[in-house]
């Protein structure tokens, strides 16, 4: 699994820059591969698990509109977290404690409850898998 932040939102541009690396990288690995290329940033696949932000802090709750939009859209979703998440304010520091949250409440699957179109790319790449 390859992991980049694309830093633009998910439109043509992300189809042609998914479709060149996933290409290189079939043509390179002689296994399975899958690319996690999370559209602008890693924080807008962290926003579809917000049952796991107040498990890392009481003060923290994700807007309900921020729940129904498509996240992969949201130009700076770190600078979002920031403004609209509660105190104390987010952190980049805080997503690897937001995810293991997100995991160890089971929040995590194919089909999260957010909506993020990069993130089902990658879901969908990992089960193809044979």
């Amino acid at each position: 699994m390859v992991h980049a932040d694309l830093d633009a939102v998910a439109d043509q541009g992300y189809d042609r820059v998914r479709d060149r690396v996933t290409a290189q990288l079939r043509a390179g690995l002689p296994c399975n591969s899958a690319l996690a290329l999370a559209a602008v940033e890693m924080e807008a696949w962290l926003m579809q698990f917000p049952d796991a932000f107040p498990k890392v802090n009481r003060g923290w709750a994700m807007r309900p509109q921020d729940c129904r939009r498509d996240l992969g859209l949201l130009p700076d979703p770190k600078e979002h977290l920031k403004r609209h998440l509660g105190k104390p304010t987010y952190r980049e520091s805080h997503s690897p404690k937001i995810m293991d949250e997100a995991v160890r409440h089971g929040h995590v699957s194919a089909r999260p409850s957010g909506n993020n179109r990069s993130f089902r790319d990658f879901a969908d790449e990992l089960a193809g898998w044979q």
